[in-house]
């Protein structure tokens, strides 16, 4: 996981936070169809949301 400072994104208001994980490391952590070719029918992108108590 990595967050970047609201300076870093382009509307520079909000923070972004995102994950990247390696081919084999991720596999436990989404079920994916699996494929060998790297076909644009196996990406998921997903959107949430995430709130924190003042």
């Amino acid at each position: 996981m990595a967050l970047l400072d609201p300076q870093q994104t382009q509307g520079k208001t909000h923070l972004y936070l995102f994950s990247q994980c390696q081919l084999v490391r991720a596999r436990p952590s989404v079920v994916i169809q699996d494929t060998r070719r790297r076909c644009p029918c196996s990406y998921h992108p997903y959107v949430t949301t995430l709130s924190q108590r003042r």
